[in-house]
Order: C-alpha cells, then structure tokens, then sequence
C-alpha cells in the first residue's frame, strides 16, 4: 500500500539526485525565547559527512513563525567554499521566540551533499 502523505511518503519519482535545491529537510518549530528574552543567535556552523564536490551545494533558510515567508541565510557550493566539511557563519537571524529552519540540497546527476548537522550559538 502506497502511503501519500508524512514521513512515510512514497513516490515513483526519485530525488536522491536533485540538482535545483529540491532535496530538503525542514525542522521542527523550536521555542528558542520568550516574549521578555528573545533568543539572539551570533553562530551558525554546518557540517557535511564528506567534502562538497564539484557542482554540489547547500542553501539555509530560517523562519520564525510557520507562516512567514522562509528568508535565506546563505548559499554554500563548492564553487564558493571549495572541497569543504564544516563552514561557520552569522547567520543575521532576528531576535526571535521560535525558529524554523530549513536546508535544501543541490547535487549532480550522480552525487548529493551528505548533510551531518548545523549548530546555532
């Protein structure tokens, strides 16, 4: 039985290989702050399992409420950083109660990034 909705999704079409940023993952709507203490983020660092490769990128975005347009934060391709693992950035996100965040991935016909984690301070 196909599923057609969640996590769980099945699809006849496949994008593994996505090389338009259409490969992406999104988190969860975190509580970072309050109303009184909004959460200011001065950091961010991406890490991938393996180096980028020719014609890869990644491409971050945030919001802070689920109904806000997503803003980007940056744009990282191997023409822009090289044969890189980690890259570290002010992310220019504003003070904030909750947060959205979103990764979205360009490949190659053959490869895609190997996406480890991204650390907000």
């Amino acid at each position: 039985m196909a599923i057609s909705y969640g996590i769980d999704l099945s699809s006849a079409t496949s994008y593994a290989y996505g090389t338009d940023y259409s490969g992406y993952f999104e988190s969860m709507l975190y509580t970072v702050g309050t109303i009184n203490n909004k959460k200011t983020f001065e950091q961010l660092e991406f890490q991938l399992d393996r180096e980028l490769a020719t014609d890869e990128g990644i491409r971050i975005k945030y919001r802070v409420n689920l109904t806000d347009a997503w803003t980007t934060i940056g744009t990282y391709t191997y023409a822009t950083l090289g044969a890189k693992i980690s890259h570290n950035v002010i992310p220019g996100i504003p003070a904030c109660e909750l947060l959205q965040i979103r990764v979205e991935f360009k490949g190659t016909s053959t490869t895609t990034p190997s996406f480890k984690m991204l650390v907000l301070k």
